[in-house]
């Protein structure tokens, strides 16, 4: 038996919330989309968690709001700190620049410990995730919600390309098309 609300009992709560304009997932990502099955021995040690992020990342929708600011956004963070589940569920949103940044570490370090034939491949096809994710915080927040969606769908993409890559794939099986995404 579970502990706690459902998934989408939080994601009705966040979507009665007046700060929340859309909760938006990726269709071809969020439901049908399997992550492809990694060789461990690319590294000396297990990197499965890091993998599961990875995965998480690309499954999570992107929840936008009507905060003008990240100081306000981070107040109201603090108020709903005592619901954890809600917090949990909020914080998988795919739009967070922490989780960009996350994620970005979490390749670099892939990319330090990978023990694959093939390093300088690896290196090339992390690097413009690595990228992504080292945006700055008044960059990220000049975008409009629009280009924000769109800079984490390229961040999804670029995951997608590395997982797929561990999983043996050549650069050529790599090329995804642009998911439909569903909005609310």
């Amino acid at each position: 038996m579970r502990d706690g609300p459902s998934a989408e009992t939080i994601e009705d709560l966040l979507r009665k919330d007046s700060h929340i304009e859309s909760i938006i997932y990726d269709i071809e990502w969020s439901n049908g989309w399997r992550a492809p099955e990694i060789n461990p021995s690319l590294w000396n040690d297990n990197k499965k968690e890091l993998l599961d992020c990875f995965i998480d990342y690309v499954k999570s929708p992107y929840i936008t709001d009507n905060f003008q600011n990240h100081p306000d956004r981070r107040a109201w963070k603090r108020d709903k700190a005592s619901d954890q589940d809600f917090l949990k569920y909020y914080l998988r949103n795919a739009l967070r620049i922490g989780r960009l940044a996350q994620i970005s570490k979490n390749i670099c370090g892939l990319v330090r410990a990978y023990k694959g034939t093939n390093p300088s491949e690896f290196k090339e096809v992390a690097s413009k995730a690595i990228m992504i994710g080292n945006i700055s915080l008044p960059d990220y927040d000049a975008k409009s919600t629009e280009e924000k969606i769109e800079y984490a769908r390229a961040m999804k993409k670029e995951v997608i390309k590395i997982l797929t890559f561990l999983s043996g794939q050549t650069r050529e099986e790599l090329v995804l098309e642009q998911p439909e995404s569903r909005y609310m």
